[in-house]
């Protein structure tokens, strides 16, 4: 394994609907509440390569989110540039960010890091620049009145087993967006796997054995089809649940109170 390390960073919360994070075919199973307060969006930093890296860059100001998105909060000091600043690093250090997907609360402030290399997949550039109307506020495209974050930037592409510096690699995981990708992190203890909103919530990996559900779809995606597959090749890939770092997940925020550096 390598000797990488991951710093989760909370950028602050949304409260989207409970049918983003489960099919309504689900409801009766998990009763999840109409709105799922507090749900943190993260980020992750990786440490111990020739330069940072960053796997995405979390959400907007909040201003700017009440804007065009709804309820969401971003306490004093979360923003992904305010985390940075208290790490010692300034945007320009950052060497690499790799996006999971391309909706604007995974994408924001990237137009900060002017010296990294930006990757996306290209089934997820072409989609975000020529999006359906359902999606032009996901993806925040200029005809709703807004510029969104990658506008003008120089994305490189990454397709299923890219390696961006020794140890993080790529994975295709589509289904929640057309190019969704996965980072996987080679850390000391193992592989660590940044899903994205591959897995929305934990309980997206459950089996229901009554309906024959082998996983618990959430209720947003592209492809259903794709979010399946995707859940399963996740499942099937990580050395253990832990090892799956979900950018809504709420267990993440006291799991990193106790150890803020997974390795």
């Amino acid at each position: 394994m390598g000797n990488l390390s991951i710093r989760p960073l909370n950028t602050g919360t949304v409260a989207p609907a409970k049918g983003v994070f489960y099919h309504e075919l689900l409801y009766k199973v998990y009763n999840p509440p109409e709105r799922m307060d507090g749900t943190p969006v993260f980020c992750f930093l990786v440490e111990g390569g020739d330069k940072p890296l960053l796997v995405d860059t979390g959400i907007s100001d909040v201003e700017h989110a009440y804007k065009y998105h709804g309820s969401t909060r971003q306490p004093e000091g979360t923003s992904i540039l305010e985390h940075l600043k208290k790490l010692g690093y300034a945007p320009d250090d950052i060497g690499y960010v790799v996006l999971t997907h391309l909706h604007w609360d995974h994408c924001f402030y990237l137009k900060h890091f002017t010296k990294a290399h930006i990757f996306a997949h290209p089934k997820e550039i072409a989609f975000a620049n020529d999006p359906i109307p359902m999606s032009y506020m996901a993806y925040e495209h200029p005809i709703i009145g807004v510029q969104n974050q990658f506008g003008g930037l120089r994305l490189e592409l990454v397709e299923e087993g890219a390696e961006i510096i020794p140890g993080v690699t790529v994975i295709e995981t589509p289904g929640h967006s057309p190019g969704h990708i996965t980072v996987c992190v080679s850390a000391p203890s193992g592989e660590y796997l940044c899903v994205g909103d591959a897995i929305m919530h934990r309980d997206n990996l459950k089996e229901v054995k009554d309906l024959y559900y082998n996983v618990s779809p959430p209720g947003r995606f592209s492809s259903l089809i794709e979010t399946w597959k995707s859940l399963e090749k996740l499942k099937a890939s990580a050395k253990a649940p832990e090892y799956l770092l979900l950018a809504h997940d709420k267990e993440l925020i006291s799991r990193i109170e106790a150890s803020p550096v997974l390795s």
